[in-house]
């Protein structure tokens, strides 16, 4: 089934409002779908995952050329709603991880921040 930008715009939304999201942050949400709706009509109109995660990856702000986190954030946040809501016909407003993590040491000198013959580092 196509699904137009538009259409899913209003869908998240929707759920956003219904989840009490403060007015700021719905803004924010439809300044980005504004953006996802101009990237899919020149590439043909209709909404598929693979042409909102090329969205997504869409990083490098075109102010300063460089990397933007929060371009970053705001894209990937708003591509995963709409992901989910095809795969699912549900919004999943749940809280998501930003990365990072990673394996915790296991060395008992490692997790106290004990020096463990590392010398200064």
């Amino acid at each position: 089934m196509e699904h137009s930008v538009p259409e899913l715009g209003d869908i998240v939304i929707a759920a956003l409002r219904d989840a009490n999201y403060q007015e700021s942050t719905i803004t924010n949400y439809q300044k980005t779908i504004t953006k996802l709706t101009t990237y899919i009509d020149t590439h043909g109109g209709v909404y598929t995952p693979e042409l909102g995660n090329r969205f997504a990856g869409l990083t490098t702000s075109p102010q300063t050329g460089k990397f933007s986190a929060q371009r970053h954030f705001d894209f990937s946040r708003l591509i995963h709603l709409v992901n989910t809501y095809l795969e699912t016909s549900t919004i999943v407003l749940s809280h998501r991880t930003r990365g990072g993590g990673g394996r915790w040491p296991t060395s008992h000198d490692l997790a106290d921040g004990t020096d463990a013959g590392l010398g200064d580092i």
